[in-house]
């Protein structure tokens, strides 16, 4: 499955042995002219990835042939760039979940409303320029994603967002718990499963600042979630 090769746009790179998720976000995305491409095994992931870059890829991290956190790990290491989605039906484990935590990708549970991921993936492109040329990338070398190491952080932060661009059943203002920070972005605790893609405004001691929701996952029977800073 493959979509046309469209110069200069963004390539997408969706990872999913399911055909009927790989077809349904192929035609969600189709109209916003990316250069789409669909594979069903961790291998053919595997080439893409060390061949060129993405400046997007969804991967069912419960893939059949097993290869998922291969996958996850090669894109973590080698391609710092790439904007990772990792889909699954199941709540994350602990390599995975510190996977994604680590390199800020963002975590998208199944089942999803594929309109919702349409309006993640057009926030998510909007923020990010179409990616280096392959040639340049390989000279620019490897370099982790994160610059800075999260440190703890106590206390509270309020969310704000714009009502007309909230996701059905997120309140345009609320409080959370404050638990982490970076130079990067923040973590928080909250009892709402809030959706990746999702922008928000927040306030604490250190002033305002705005950032987008990469992961939000269970955490003894709460919500964690890390808001990327934009």
């Amino acid at each position: 499955m493959q979509g046309p090769d469209n110069s200069g746009s963004h390539r997408v790179l969706i990872v999913d042995d399911d055909q009927l998720t790989a077809l349904a976000l192929m035609r969600a995305l189709k109209a916003d002219d990316l250069n789409i491409l669909a594979v069903a095994e961790g291998p053919h992931a595997l080439s893409e990835i060390r061949t060129k870059v993405y400046s997007l890829v969804f991967l069912e991290i419960c893939i059949a042939d097993g290869t998922g956190m291969t996958v996850l790990q090669e894109i973590s290491r080698s391609s710092p760039s790439t904007c990772l989605i990792v889909m699954s039906a199941g709540i994350p484990n602990g390599e995975m979940e510190n996977t994604i935590i680590k390199y800020d990708h963002f975590f998208l549970p199944k089942p999803f409303e594929i309109l919702q991921v349409r309006t993640m993936v057009r926030k998510i492109l909007s923020k990010t320029p179409p990616a280096l040329q392959d040639s340049e990338y390989m000279e620019e070398g490897r370099r982790e994603r994160r610059q800075g190491a999260r440190r703890p952080q106590s206390g509270q932060v309020i969310c704000q967002s714009d009502p007309e661009k909230s996701y059905l059943g997120i309140p345009s203002r609320f409080a959370a718990e404050f638990l982490d920070v970076s130079p990067d972005g923040i973590g928080i605790r909250t009892d709402l499963p809030l959706p990746p893609g999702q922008t928000f405004r927040f306030k604490d001691d250190a002033g305002a600042n705005e950032g987008i929701v990469r992961w939000s996952m269970v955490f003894e029977n709460r919500f964690r979630a890390g808001i990327q800073f934009v």
